[in-house]
């Protein structure tokens, strides 16, 4: 299912979760069987969703247990925190999983109160045993810290006897994720790599002054 592009919002993406949800939509499993078991591929790119609309779609596909293998859920301002966006980490047929242009790394307050990002939630999803079959990851432009990159790299590579992340993974994408220090970003994809070497890591961030790649 390719819906990229067309500007639904968080009222559309409800119809669009009748469809990829089986009927059901909401996420209860209540609805029909239709399509949504074998649906693997799902591209929402660039449609204003927000969390609101994320959550709906996540909802669905969670309650109709879609095998799902590519989910392209990029340039939809989701922070990953609210109205149970965070369910798109459960997808755990997943083998590739696009994120590009989002808010994962802004500071969000949670419903429980806590402050935390999208990219916390998704690490420690991953650290209960989530995405075990992601291979391919874009976290390009959802606004990284230096700090974020290195917990990010550290969490991946298991250091400190952590349980390593995602592995299965092959190619992590970071480009364009602003850099206060370049080499901080470099020691930590280069820490990252030493432990796990044929992991692919595309990062060429964007400096605060948009002079360096």
């Amino acid at each position: 299912v390719c819906q990229g592009d067309n500007g639904i919002g968080a009222a559309g993406a409800r119809g669009l979760a009748e469809v990829v949800g089986g009927g059901g939509g909401g996420g209860g499993g209540g609805g029909g069987h239709g399509a949504t078991p074998a649906l693997s591929t799902l591209n929402v790119r660039n449609n204003v969703l927000g969390d609101e609309g994320v959550g709906v779609i996540a909802r669905a596909l969670h309650g109709a247990n879609a095998v799902l293998r590519s989910l392209d859920v990029g340039g939809n301002d989701i922070t990953g925190v609210l109205h149970d966006a965070s369910l798109l980490w459960r997808c755990e047929h997943l083998r590739s999983l696009g994120l590009f242009n989002n808010r994962l790394g802004a500071a969000q307050v949670a419903a429980d109160g806590s402050a935390t990002t999208g990219l916390h939630g998704l690490l420690d999803a991953c650290g209960s045993g989530c995405l075990p079959n992601v291979r391919d990851l874009d976290l390009g432009a959802t606004g990284i810290s230096d700090e974020l990159a290195s917990e990010l790299c550290s969490r991946l590579a298991g250091v400190d006897s952590s349980p390593v992340l995602l592995p299965s993974l092959q190619t992590l994408e970071l480009g364009g994720n602003t850099i206060a220090s370049k080499d901080a970003w470099l020691s930590a994809v280069a820490m990252l790599k030493i432990s796990r070497n044929e992991l692919d890591v595309v990062w060429a961030p964007q400096d605060q002054n948009n002079s360096e790649q």
